[in-house]
């Protein structure tokens, strides 16, 4: 069992190994309507089953990430209106056994709004 262990745990970090993830832009948003996150995710290899967690709110699992560069569009789980400034988003990897995990955190330097909820104007005049 100890060598099942320290060879999940060696193929986890293989799979998580030079990922690298950049952001891209965070989109603004409406209430009730959730902010948009987009992040470039460029491999060396094949990574697989790659989670990312915002505030312990699993927002999406990628299956496969290749050499070529691909974007990812996030729905960041807030639709209170108001100025927020994100925390850490975690990238997680559970592959290939489900074993044991894989994990590094993203900072996310720039705040977002999510603005009032837009309301037609009355055309009584």
């Amino acid at each position: 069992m100890l060598v099942v262990m320290i060879l999940a745990l060696l193929r986890a970090y293989n799979n998580a190994q030079g990922l690298h993830v950049g952001f891209k832009k965070l989109q603004a948003s409406y209430s009730p309507a959730s902010p948009q996150l987009w992040l470039e995710l460029n491999a060396p290899k094949i990574s697989k089953a790659i989670s990312f967690i915002y505030n312990n709110t699993l927002l999406t699992t990628i299956d496969e990430v290749s050499d070529i560069s691909s974007t990812v569009q996030l729905s960041l789980p807030i639709t209170e209106r108001g100025k927020y400034r994100p925390t850490r988003l975690k990238l997680l990897s559970q592959f290939p056994l489900g074993l044991v995990s894989v994990w590094s955190y993203m900072q996310l330097s720039e705040n977002f709004y999510v603005y009032p909820k837009q309301i037609k104007p009355n055309n009584s005049e």
